[in-house]
């Protein structure tokens, strides 16, 4: 219901969540099918956006930009399904999500700049992770993952594999079924998004887990890149960082502070990028996982 109603009727109706969904999990599960149902529903207000537009930095006012002029008017914007490692410029998601964001962007060789505003669902579809540029609050507040376990195929024998079923994907389903499924977004934007409702929320439990696990990943590399650019490896005891101060000075960065970690995430994830090691007569100093080095703060 979450995300093959809920989530296709905001698109159909541009509700301002100002979300992306990630759609994850191993190929042969669903999520390409899910995606043609998208665009069968929305026609020509749907758009399948190249890889590189959203791995790319968004191109400068006076670049042209006739991709970006693609991007008018639609209310859900897909990702063909990545293969592989797919790293998207955070500050792609961002602005695509908020509605609010005046673009400008040109023909090729045209001189006449034109202003427009998105009001539409980003679905971003991939086979492993998704990583972002750069972590921060603004990603983690507009993050919807939606994981996809099962796969289906003819002949299921493992306990995560379903029967395929050859007439959902044949070119005549959707056609004949397309008024059908109307009907079933009619009726979700009325239950869901007419008065009274509560449009997405609350998230299901599966959906949150899988959200958490997309940020969680992407939290560690933050804090590993972290260590990696402020300590260094000291054989100087008096110089060893601390648990507490590392901590102390994680907490105090603006970066994470604005990402909300609680305490208990944060120690957690620290714990999993370093090693705290017990020294006779101090505190808990900080050591490389790889090298088993103790470690300073950088000069």
């Amino acid at each position: 219901v979450f995300r093959c109603l809920k989530l296709m009727t905001a698109a159909y109706f541009s509700e301002p969540l100002e979300r992306f969904v990630n759609d994850d999990g191993n190929g042969g599960n669903g999520k390409s099918l899910l995606a043609s149902v998208i665009e069968g529903l929305l026609g020509g207000y749907s758009h399948q956006v190249k890889e590189s537009l959203l791995t790319q930095k968004p191109p400068g006012p006076e670049s042209p930009s006739p991709a970006l002029l693609e991007l008018r008017g639609r209310r859900a914007l897909l990702t063909p399904e990545v293969d592989g490692q797919l790293c998207v410029q955070s500050s792609w998601l961002k602005r695509l999500c908020d509605g609010g964001c005046q673009w400008h962007a040109r023909e090729l060789y045209a001189k006449r700049e034109i202003a427009f505003k998105l009001h539409t669902v980003v679905f971003v579809c991939t086979n492993t992770r998704l990583q972002f540029t750069t972590l921060d609050g603004g990603i983690a507040r507009r993050a919807i993952c939606v994981s996809y376990p099962y796969q289906f195929v003819a002949a299921p024998k493992e306990p995560l594999e379903k029967q395929l079923d050859p007439v959902i994907k044949g070119a005549g389903f959707l056609t004949n079924n397309i008024a059908g499924l109307l009907f079933l977004v009619l009726k979700c934007a009325k239950v869901f998004f007419g008065e009274g409702g509560n449009g997405i929320t609350p998230y299901p439990l599966v959906v949150r887990n899988a959200t958490d696990a997309l940020l969680v990943a992407e939290f560690a590399e933050a804090v590993e890149s972290y260590v990696e650019q402020f300590l260094e490896p000291s054989t100087v005891p008096s110089e060893h960082c601390s648990r507490s101060e590392l901590m102390a000075s994680l907490s105090a960065d603006p970066k994470f502070k604005e990402l909300e970690v609680n305490k208990k995430d944060l120690t957690d994830t620290v714990a999993s990028v370093v090693v705290f090691a017990t020294v006779t007569g101090r505190r808990e100093r900080v050591r490389s996982k790889a090298s088993g080095s103790f470690l300073k703060f950088r000069q």
